[in-house]
């Protein structure tokens, strides 16, 4: 049984779980729970038939956890200043300086009192104020909570910060903020974000363009302050984005240099190389962040040294469930981390299907041999994390293998000569050549990955997959690996039902999409837009510099539209300050841009752009929409002199389904 060979899923799953349903399970009962069969586990150790319920322990402990890590969110909404400390690195932003702060204290009531608390910091660069880990500053409040998606199917951002403690954001302008002092006490951290300043010096002298020092920075630090839009986008559309981000692969490389290093001089099966290799792991895991991926790799080369140590040989998978356990226990948020699902499962991918593939296909030639293992990696990689993948980006890169093998080969020397570099780089000699290196194989692979990401039909778009949709593809997908390593049909005929099943599923919500009809008014900050569906088509009108904004294609209408099943979209500008009205048969549309607009001929629709329309008009017939472009007083007065008003600031994007799906696309008129 699958749980005897790898008896810590057992526990993780059931730990899963538990952090699930945390949020819909009443906190007393849980807590209780976790208390009552704790005391069963312990009574299990002497009496035999307990331990069964050891598991049920673990779904308490998950569900309990959330709670315990978890605090309520701080009100510095309501404080009117607050004392922070900067807790991490600050990234460069095109108008800011962002860094994550530590409240300390907040003054309410005519008085400081002691607080905490983290919060997003943005100041304004106009000031020329950079914040550097560890300064104290004392801050206007109060703060702004972040704010939730306001577009469908959009990123929820206010939830991804929760779960990591952060629910406020303030933007500082001059006379905003002033610098105490910095903080006498020096975590490990402190010196982790010097050595990241560091790392930032040395390799703006050698690298002398945008996206050199982005990937450099990125690959051997992970930080990403530096790294542009564009050149991410290239990584993104070859599938080599995780080359992007201290992960596993970086460990891996890491622990065969200290391996060749320390086994020159010292035993490996002794406790000083042992101690060597894991100390220089984890002060790597320290300096670039202590990411999901970076914990989980260092977790695991951990507990295979140990293992080495104590001459017991362990189960690679099960040590990846177990060390999957003890993060969750330690972080349980993670569970929610993209970052931390695709690299577990891409290691499961790697250690259960890698050695079959090996296995089915060997090549005399040791080149042709390498560049199989190398694909195979990737393959076995891609086939475990596909469902996510399509789940959360909506998109695959078709010519995967043929950019991982190149970018894996030029990552081996370029992570250890980006270190030497960092130590070596005042040494005259050696500090040159290291540069000119790492230089060389930077743009050597940001060559590759470019020219792979230009070649035609690199990317297909438009892959939404629903939880149904990924349940299936992974039971699918675990059936067929059954089978192959069993070889009994029962396996196959089960994937063949799921892949049925997958194909009904998927022809009805494509039926459901052909007949689906309406218009969304989009809350576009500072902006507008409006997307007119029918079926699979979509029209998005907006002003002429949003049309072509790929931020607001990317933040506000792609998953909106992959949702949908968009499979065409066209563009349609209208005028920044003339009145507009789109006559279409899913509704007429007035389009209010023009200043003291006092009439309003009859349309379905009525929308109200930069404070246009006069608060006293008369307001009959037609649904009232008040886009992100008016000010807060003008909003106040308009709901004063009419009922019924959607401020899109406030509620987000109206959508407004159309029953009949005879509707002919949208035209503008």
């Amino acid at each position: 049984m699958i749980f005897r060979t790898y008896p810590a899923l057992r526990y993780l799953l059931f730990l899963v779980a538990g952090i699930l349903s945390s949020d819909k399970l009443n906190s007393f009962w849980l807590l209780a729970g976790a208390g009552i069969f704790l005391l069963f586990v312990l009574l299990s150790l002497k009496i035999k038939g307990l331990r069964h319920t050891v598991p049920v322990f673990f779904f308490f402990l998950g569900g309990a956890l959330p709670l315990l890590h978890q605090p309520p969110a701080p009100l510095l909404h309501r404080a009117e200043g607050l004392l922070v400390e900067i807790g991490s690195y600050t990234e460069t932003r095109p108008a800011s300086y962002k860094a994550t702060a530590r409240v300390l204290a907040e003054y309410r009531q005519e008085r400081w009192q002691p607080s905490e608390g983290k919060a997003l910091l943005y100041f304004d660069r106009k000031v020329g104020v950079i914040p550097e880990f560890g300064e104290i500053y004392a801050v206007k409040g109060p703060f702004r909570e972040i704010e939730s998606p306001k577009n469908p199917y959009e990123f929820d951002y206010r939830q991804y910060q929760a779960r990591n403690g952060i629910f406020h954001q303030q933007f500082l302008r001059e006379g905003d903020f002033r610098k105490l002092g910095v903080t006498e006490k020096k975590s490990l951290f402190y010196y982790a974000n010097r050595a990241n300043v560091y790392t930032h010096r040395v390799f703006s002298e050698v690298l002398n363009t945008p996206a050199l020092l982005g990937v450099a920075e990125a690959m051997i630090g992970g930080m990403r302050s530096e790294l542009n839009t564009e050149t991410l986008q290239w990584y993104t559309d070859t599938g080599t984005v995780h080359a992007l981000a201290v992960s596993g692969m970086h460990i891996a490389i890491l622990f065969w240099v200290l391996n060749a290093v320390f086994g020159f001089f010292l035993n490996r099966r002794k406790l000083p190389f042992i101690a060597c290799v894991l100390f220089f792991l984890w002060s790597y895991a320290v300096f670039t962040g202590l990411s999901p991926s970076v914990c989980r790799s260092t977790l695991m080369f951990t507990i295979f040294q140990v293992g080495i140590f104590l001459r017991r040989s362990g189960n690679p998978v099960n040590t990846l469930f177990f060390s999957a356990l003890i993060l969750l226990m330690m972080v349980p948020a993670w569970i929610y981390d993209v970052g931390f699902q695709l690299s577990y499962l891409a290691v499961l991918g790697i250690l259960v299907l890698y050695p079959w593939l090996l296995r089915k296909l060997r090549f005399r030639q040791r080149a042709l041999q390498w560049l199989w293992e190398a694909t195979a990696v990737s393959v076995a990689a891609q086939v475990y994390t596909l469902p996510l993948t399509l789940y959360y980006f909506h998109q695959f890169p078709n010519y995967m293998l043929l950019a991982n093998p190149v970018v894996g080969l030029i990552s081996m020397p370029l992570l250890p000569v980006g270190l030497l570099l960092l130590f070596l780089f005042k040494v005259p000699v050696a500090g040159f050549v290291l540069g000119w290196v790492f230089k060389g194989l930077i743009v050597i692979m940001n060559a590759c990955v470019y020219y792979v990401h230009t070649l035609p039909a690199a990317v297909t778009y438009g892959l939404a997959l629903s939880v149904t949709g990924v349940i299936l593809l992974y039971g699918i997908i675990l059936l067929f690996q059954a089978y192959l390593k069993f070889g009994r049909v029962v396996y196959l005929n089960l994937a063949a039902t799921l892949v049925c099943c997958l194909m009904i599923w998927g022809t009805g919500k494509r039926i459901r999409q052909s007949r689906q009809a309406g218009l969304t008014f989009h809350a576009i900050p500072g902006g507008y837009g409006i997307s007119m569906v029918k079926g699979r088509s979509a029209v998005f009108l907006s002003s002429d510099s949003l049309t072509r904004e790929s931020l607001v294609e990317k933040y506000q209408l792609r998953n909106y539209y992959d949702a949908l099943g968009i499979s065409g979209k066209t563009t349609g500008i209208v005028a920044d300050r003339s009145n507009e009205l789109i006559r279409s048969e899913l509704g007429d549309i007035f389009w209010v841009k023009a200043g003291n607009t006092r009439t309003l001929p009859r349309a379905r629709y009525t929308v109200v752009s930069h404070n246009a329309l006069d608060p006293g008009t008369e307001v009959q017939g037609t649904r009232l929409i008040l886009d992100a472009t008016n000010r807060w007083g003008y909003i106040e007065k308009m709901r004063t002199a009419h009922a019924d008003v959607i401020v899109l600031n406030e509620t987000g994007s109206a959508t407004f389904a159309l029953p009949d799906p005879e509707y002919p696309t949208g035209t503008r008129l």
